[in-house]
């Protein structure tokens, strides 16, 4: 049965409603549709929230009386657009407050797209994992031909583990400081440049800002990398062989890698997330799906459980996934960093890797079933989303 299109207002809205879903205009047409005339029907009036910046400007937001006087009505849902990001639902709900005080709505009157599995307690929301719709792959043969024979061949790989660090976030600072004496065994990277002209050589504004919140949020691993002097050990970038991105340009971002031969040579991916203040899952979570890698993930509280929610199988059996459950933040990295050296410095990794291929091949399985069912799954859950 064909799904009902959500209907989107869109006639104030600056930028195409497609670039607010991060999705090509005929992809998004297949399930919006888009109307500049208030509709008798239910109807959705969005909101793009993209970046954290727009917190700033959020009590300048102004909704048109007519779309007020809908959303009173009760045919119009206020849809916060917030596909890529999985922030905190306090975050949301510093940008929503001021929309909501200045309307006179209600928070029944907001449905918030995210990419935060968990459940506001505030507000309606949809689950919208728009990365793992990312991470689905036009080669996915290849994908399983290279995993099967990588794994079950059991040939010795080149590197224990792979540790990328493109943004020097404070709890990727941490992370770094406990595995760096392991570098020579593994893939790790660190990019000291940021996203923007200030961050770049010589103000590296970013990298210091960071550093002040690293140490205040985590003293001994901050202790650990003033040992080893890494302020002078960064930036660590891969061999150019193997990685050959310039890490230092604004312009690189390698969230699809065209360079996949690295994971297929490392027995581990230690994953390090954008956020470890909320459960999220950008495309780093996603890659060891793809190249069919056991992975340990450092990320927020319960990840590997919502995880297991959507479907995937984690490595319990094979790696102390006790760091999971762990609140504090600098216990949950040392944890996690310890099962990640235990696990790497096992004699027989080949061996572990094959007994392990069943999980690995579930999981690439699980990415590309829930990556076609994505958009459908988004398009159900606003549908069946009741007016106030």
């Amino acid at each position: 049965m064909d799904l009902n299109k959500i209907i989107l207002y869109v006639k104030e809205i600056d930028s195409p409603p497609e670039d607010q879903f991060c999705l090509p205009k005929l992809i998004f047409d297949e399930h919006f549709e888009t109307v500049k005339t208030i509709p008798n029907t239910k109807f959705y009036y969005p909101i793009s929230f993209r970046n954290t910046k727009k917190l700033d400007i959020a009590h300048l937001i102004t909704i048109p009386s007519d779309i007020q006087a809908s959303v009173y009505q009760g045919n119009c849902l206020i849809l916060i657009v917030c596909p890529q990001e999985g922030y905190a639902w306090n975050v949301y709900s510093n940008f929503i407050e001021p929309i909501r005080s200045n309307h006179n709505f209600s928070n029944e009157h907001f449905v918030i797209i995210s990419n935060n599995p968990n459940i506001s307690t505030e507000y309606r929301s949809v689950f919208f994992n728009f990365w793992e719709y990312f991470s689905y792959s036009t080669n996915i043969l290849k994908e399983i031909r290279m995993g099967q024979h990588t794994v079950l061949s059991q040939k010795i790989r080149p590197y224990k583990f792979i540790a990328l660090n493109r943004r020097c976030h404070a709890h990727r600072m941490a992370v770094f400081a406990r595995l760096y004496p392991y570098k020579d065994q593994g893939l790790l990277s660190f990019a000291k440049a940021g996203h923007s002209e200030p961050d770049l050589a010589p103000y590296f504004d970013y990298f210091h800002t960071q550093k002040q919140k690293f140490k205040i949020e985590f003293p001994k691993l901050h202790r650990e990398w003033t040992v080893q002097d890494l302020d002078n050990g960064i930036p660590l970038e891969l061999d150019k062989s193997i990685d050959p991105y310039d890490h230092i340009s604004l312009n690189t971002n390698p969230i699809s890698d065209d360079h996949t031969l690295k994971f297929y040579q490392s027995y581990l991916h230690i994953v390090i997330e954008t956020s470890i203040y909320s459960v999220f899952f950008s495309e780093k979570t996603f890659k060891p799906m793809k190249y069919f890698q056991p992975f340990v993930l450092i990320g927020g509280v319960g990840s590997l459980k919502k995880l297991k929610e959507l479907g995937y199988k984690t490595f319990e059996n094979y790696i102390d996934e006790g760091y999971d459950d762990i609140v504090n933040n600098q216990e949950r990295i040392e944890y996690a960093v310890k099962s990640s050296i235990d696990f790497m410095m096992q004699d027989n990794l080949p061996k572990i890797l094959k007994d392990m291929y069943h999980i690995l091949k579930h999981n690439h399985e699980t990415l590309i079933s829930n990556a076609r069912l994505t958009l459908k799954k988004l398009v159900t859950d606003l549908n069946n989303i009741p007016l106030k």
